[in-house]
């Protein structure tokens, strides 16, 4: 799911690498976005592999997707959270990717995880190599 996410050059990415890994879909209230050319450019393909599924209300999508048995990750802008490392995916999972803080839509049950302890970066990395790394890591469990 992608939220708050307004680089049209990361959103190509993000896709990009979805369909690198099989991903099916992709929820997101910002569906315009994903077709600018700079997103096109970029996931060079992808779109064509992925279902791209429009919502209005991020909160409802992730309620919906609770309610079906899905494992909600978010990942950490703060360094807290669960360690990749030691995360432990469900069957069902669904990522929540954005370029801000997931603070306001998180549930106690959601996890948050944090892709390193320590980095030299203080903003991190972007959101199309926070994706890569989320999905190598579920793609080998």
């Amino acid at each position: 799911m992608l939220d708050q996410v307004n680089n049209a050059q990361n959103l190509g990415g993000v896709v990009r690498t979805c369909a690198f890994y099989g991903i099916k879909n992709v929820v997101t209230n910002q569906v315009e976005q994903l077709y600018a050319p700079a997103a096109m450019r970029v996931a060079e393909g992808g779109m064509e592999h992925i279902r791209i599924l429009e919502t209005e209300s991020t909160e409802i999508a992730l309620e919906a997707l609770r309610k079906a048995g899905y494992q909600i990750i978010h990942v950490s802008t703060n360094k807290q959270g669960v360690v990749l490392e030691h995360l432990k995916f469900a069957e069902k999972v669904a990522l929540v990717l954005s370029e801000g803080s997931t603070d306001d839509i998180r549930e106690k049950q959601d996890v948050n995880v944090r892709l390193s302890l320590s980095n030299p970066l203080k903003a991190g990395l972007n959101i199309a190599v926070n994706t890569g790394i989320l999905l190598a890591h579920w793609y080998v469990k």
